[in-house]
């Protein structure tokens, strides 16, 4: 039986109708600067929280686009459009770190979806394994753990190959950029791994960086993956979740919820589900 405590505590993070809801996915890593400074030129006016990239960096490697994060936010967009909430998308090049750090304040959005590549860098005291990015020195040798992790925006490859767009922020929003942002009406963050997104970083460190930064940007409460996960069962889980948010139950229970289906269907592949955690 439920006591009056935990069914005030329910409600607190049902999210309604009314409550605006953020998704970006399906986003465009190569973007020519010309239309990148385009597309940002509305926000830098007003734009208060600096790129942490200095413009000198070198990186190796670059990121590919993810299609399974697009029919993602996709699939979840309309089925907030079918009960009427109020969901907003961001994909393609449209999808960059300047459109994430306007949401910072009083337009912060109840609930921000992120469905992209992310990167953790070891701790360079103790990283014995050769990473596939060897070269992001800046990120690599911090001491910070905030500096060596983060997201990926619209035309993030520019900065990461080494082709560094003077005027505007370069699409890798580190979780230190993350913790300077300024949330406080969001009460739900969901980190999506897809492919080789956020579920790639090695070792759980990686995850506590950005589970961090989100919680001194003011965030309640966060979805995000402890290491990879398939593509396929990564849109059936979201779907189910955000089905049962859109069906008015708590943050807690669509996860758990979403999570037990999950579970029941793939019992002899917990890799499949067993992934996700909610950090309250």
């Amino acid at each position: 039986m439920k006591n009056t405590a935990s069914l005030t505590e329910q409600s607190k993070n049902i999210i309604d109708t009314t409550d605006k809801i953020y998704l970006y996915g399906g986003i465009q890593y190569d973007v020519d600067s010309s239309t990148l400074k385009q597309t940002v030129m509305a926000y830098h006016h007003n734009n208060e929280i600096k790129d942490f990239v200095s413009d000198d960096v070198t990186r190796g490697g670059s990121w590919q686009y993810l299609p399974g994060t697009e029919k993602e936010v996709n699939t979840i967009d309309s089925l907030g459009q079918q009960k009427k909430y109020a969901v907003f998308s961001k994909s393609g090049n449209v999808a960059t770190e300047e459109s994430i750090k306007a949401l910072s304040g009083n337009a912060s959005p109840v609930v921000l979806h992120i469905a992209t590549h992310g990167f953790f860098f070891p701790d360079p005291k103790t990283d014995t394994i050769k990473n596939k990015f060897a070269s992001a020195n800046v990120f690599r040798q911090s001491d910070n753990s905030l500096f060596r992790s983060g997201l990926l925006f619209a035309g993030a490859n520019n900065a990461w190959t080494g082709k560094q767009i003077a005027g505007i922020d370069d699409g890798i929003l580190t979780a230190y950029e993350v913790s300077n942002l300024y949330l406080p009406n969001t009460k739900l963050v969901v980190l999506s791994a897809c492919e080789t997104g956020l579920g790639d970083i090695e070792g759980n460190e990686g995850v506590y960086g950005l589970q961090r930064a989100f919680k001194i940007a003011g965030v309640e409460n966060l979805i995000m993956s402890l290491w990879k996960v398939p593509d396929l069962e990564t849109g059936e889980f979201m779907q189910l979740f955000y089905k049962n948010i859109f069906d008015k139950q708590s943050i807690t229970d669509a996860f758990y919820n979403a999570q037990a289906i999950m579970k029941n269907k793939y019992r002899n592949e917990p890799f499949k589900w067993a992934a996700w955690i909610l950090v309250r």
